[in-house]
């Protein structure tokens, strides 16, 4: 049912590319650092 409102299915998709875009950048940091 929450699904259905478009403020929050906006801000939960703004979430998902968020935390997507911090784990690549976090594996490409950890992936520069190691030897």
């Amino acid at each position: 049912v929450w699904a259905s409102n478009p403020t929050l299915r906006d801000w939960l998709k703004e979430r998902a590319v968020l935390s997507s875009l911090d784990r690549l950048k976090w594996e490409n940091y950890s992936i520069n650092k190691s030897p």
